[in-house]
């Protein structure tokens, strides 16, 4: 199982608090804490039971993270936004829709063939049945090479309703998480069209070189085509990935996403860093490492703005 416990005195450098003023607010409110290696820790059920003194309410979220091209490292920001979104306190599913299952392997260890996936659902699977706990704040509907099936499927409906195959099943356990968070196949296709309709965000990874930059561009249009022929509108964030401020290609790359995608960018940029599948290999989270790298501030930072705990900082204060 992964680690998702908080340390409290990581909570009071997000918080702008002391870590002894969170010690005694606990203490008063009957919240515990957990110990061990010389540090305290909230779980993410106390950590959300902190956060719910001060009247703070879990954003209710459905995000899909799409890019037409592979290799972007959409999969990574997905697993790592959605354990660290669950660290603090967030109940958060996963749904891996891409036939590789990387998500699936980073979130179990391995790519277990006998899961049930997306696929089974639309066969017809209570999407109940497909769901593993990871943690009791992170759990995963897992994919395997089954899901190769799920354009097959739509294709063959003798009528397409794009609503049915993702939206309609969604809305059966909506009410069980706050972020629902989905890793798609590097694809145009009707299950991601599917997919788009069921969302209220979609987060586009981009790299800083020229093919990336074309794969953004074409999943931009898909996009659009699709809130324009569904009358669906869409919060679109272009997150530029794996960032290198040595590249001089980096830096030209920036300021032509600046200059035309400047609303759709995502103010935080997330560096490169080999830390990341590193900790992934290990079943680590890059948050818990002892020595931080700067990429996990990066997506730290993202997650904050996702969970407006900008908005909890300052409840704190009144």
């Amino acid at each position: 199982m992964l680690e998702l416990k908080f340390p409290i005195i990581a909570l009071a450098n997000v918080l702008g608090k002391t870590h002894q003023a969170i010690h005694k607010f606990c203490n008063e409110n009957n919240i515990e804490i957990s110990t061990g290696k010389g540090r305290s820790f909230l779980t993410p059920q106390s950590l959300r039971q902190y956060f719910e003194k001060f009247n703070y309410k879990y954003p209710k979220e459905i995000i899909a993270f799409q890019a037409c091209k592979g290799g972007v490292g959409k999969t990574s920001l997905c697993f790592n936004i959605a354990a660290r979104a669950a660290q603090y306190g967030a109940k958060v599913l996963t749904v891996d829709m891409d036939m590789q299952a990387h998500l699936t392997m980073a979130l179990l260890g391995d790519n277990d063939t006998d899961s049930l996936v997306w696929h089974d659902i639309l066969k017809g699977t209570p999407i109940e049945e497909t769901i593993k706990e990871i943690h009791p704040h992170l759990h995963l509907i897992p994919s395997h090479l089954d899901n190769s099936y799920l354009d097959k499927i739509i294709s063959q409906s003798s009528k397409v309703v794009y609503t049915t195959y993702v939206y309609d099943h969604l809305m059966k356990i909506r009410d069980n998480y706050d972020l629902i968070l989905i890793d798609c196949a590097p694809a145009l296709s009707h299950i991601n069209t599917s997919v788009a309709l069921a969302t209220d965000k979609v987060f586009i990874p981009v790299n800083p070189d020229l093919f990336s930059f074309d794969g953004l561009e074409k999943t931009l249009t898909e996009l659009t085509d699709i809130q324009n022929g569904f009358h669906k509108e869409l919060d679109v964030n272009v997150i530029l990935n794996r960032f290198d401020s040595r590249e001089r290609n980096s830096l030209d790359v920036i300021t032509n996403l600046k200059n035309k995608y400047g609303a759709l960018l995502c103010p935080t940029v997330v560096i490169v860093s080999a830390e990341i599948k590193n900790a992934i290999a290990r079943h680590e989270l890059l948050f818990n490492l002892k020595k931080r790298p700067q990429v996990a501030e990066d997506i730290d930072t993202i997650v904050k703005d996702l969970l407006a705990l900008k908005e909890m900082s300052n409840a704190q204060t009144l």
